[in-house]
């Protein structure tokens, strides 16, 4: 008894109350937009006790003794401590500052730029990637009467040619066909038996849609991306082909964070109706402020324009990219605890897009600077820039793709009269 009440007096004294497990509940959101933060790690009491946060940003954690100090780490967030020397009232509220990431880490420049049917008088208007060959639509001699689908293996070389019948643009479905298509039909094509296979028009009365909305096909399952109000807000939804009553999964929703406090209202925004812009009359002073409605018509239009969002897969993981802040959502095989990754864009620049090279993988973000463009390498676990290529001597680049560690795009050169050419080169400059 003597030695038990000696150790009681002895723990007392050291400070160290033990009280038994205690839960400690809060939530983790990003310092900069407020948002939560998924799959950010938590550990106390030296790395003995460890969780990590929902998509939610909530958190629970047991610890047995104060003071605790838990810390919380998130790989594209700096890390932050909380010290507990009592057990809180109040849920805690952590904040994370994003990290730093320069988007010119390596910058490459220069390099051969190889230009795709030099020696034709073709004037390009679509391209395709189809395993080890490339489609080619556009118009012979630069003739609008002329519509041609062309076939190449990727060093450039012809292996069949046959006419479009009208058709300049090309759809690759997640299925992995190719279509040539109109405003108002689509076909298929394909290479069989040495032969270029075109199929038999269909309208678009439906069923092309879910085509257009399929984004991978996971062996009885589907990813479908669902598109509202003018492109504002955009779902992801998982859908089970073998079970013709199964009720959509939504897997993630796409909308501007900052301009929208969730989903709904997002989802439910709809733009004000174009007001009538004032005729003028001979005589009559000019007055700005007949024209403000419209003008602020045209405003909201540009403050609440629609969302651009890309589906890739990427190893084990499924990755969501969305150009408005720029995130970077990472999703697991089971679609559940997303990791949120900022990706920083430099200043100034346009038209930012993410690309996936469908060979290697690879992730490049695409923009526009100083009438230059850029591919910058994301490393899709981290969200960093690993190196930016820069095209250069190309001022009016379209059609910009990645395919097998090689930049391909089209230009509108000049020369006599306007000419549509397609180029590639290296990643790395070679």
């Amino acid at each position: 008894m003597k030695l038990y009440l000696y150790l009681l007096i002895l723990f007392l004294g050291s400070g160290n109350l033990l009280f038994g497990q205690k839960n400690i509940t809060g939530t983790v959101t990003d310092a900069k937009t407020g948002q939560p933060i998924g799959s950010v790690n938590l550990s106390a009491e030296k790395g003995k006790a460890t969780t990590a946060t929902n998509q939610n940003g909530q958190f629970s954690i047991t610890i047995n003794r104060m003071p605790a100090t838990i810390k919380f780490t998130h790989i594209a967030y700096e890390s932050n401590s909380a010290i507990i020397s009592k057990y809180p009232e109040e849920p805690l509220e952590i904040t994370l500052e994003p990290k730093v990431k320069s988007i010119k880490e390596v910058l490459i420049e220069g390099g051969k730029y190889n230009q795709v049917l030099r020696r034709e008088n073709f004037y390009v208007s679509d391209y395709e990637f189809d395993q080890d060959k490339m489609w080619v639509v556009g118009y012979a001699d630069k003739s609008i009467l002329k519509p041609q689908l062309i076939l190449l293996d990727l060093n450039g070389n012809i292996i069949e040619k046959k006419p479009a019948e009208g058709r300049t643009k090309l759809f690759k479905d997640a299925l992995g066909w190719v279509h040539l298509m109109d405003a108002k039909s689509m076909v298929s094509v394909e290479f069989r038996n040495q032969e270029i296979k075109i199929g038999e028009p269909r309208d678009f009365s439906g069923w092309e849609q879910n085509l257009f909305d399929l984004q991978l096909v996971l062996g009885k399952n589907g990813i479908f991306k669902w598109v509202y109000n003018n492109g504002i807000y955009e779902e992801y939804v998982l859908v089970d082909f073998s079970d013709t009553v199964a009720i959509p999964t939504v897997i993630h929703q796409s909308y501007d964070r900052e301009k929208f406090g969730g989903g709904a209202p997002a989802k439910t925004f709809r733009h004000s109706s174009i007001p009538d812009i004032p005729s003028g009359v001979w005589g009559v002073e000019f007055n700005w402020d007949d024209y403000t409605p419209f003008l602020n018509r045209a405003q909201e239009q540009l403050d609440y324009r629609p969302i651009l969002t890309h589906l890739y897969r990427y190893r084990n993981n499924f990755l969501i990219f969305e150009d408005r802040g720029y995130n970077l959502w990472k999703y697991d095989l089971t679609f559940m605890n997303p990791e949120k990754m900022m990706i920083v864009v430099p200043k100034n620049a346009k038209n930012p897009d993410l690309l996936q090279d469908p060979v290697t993988g690879g992730l490049y973000l695409y923009y526009t600077l100083s009438g230059y463009a850029y591919l910058a390498n994301i490393d899709p676990f981290t969200g960093a820039t690993q190196y930016t290529r820069k095209i250069e001597n190309f001022m009016w680049i379209d059609h910009l793709k990645v395919y097998n560690n090689r930049v391909w795009f089209t230009n509108q050169g000049v020369n006599g009269s306007a000419m549509m050419n397609l180029y590639s080169t290296e990643l790395t400059g070679n």
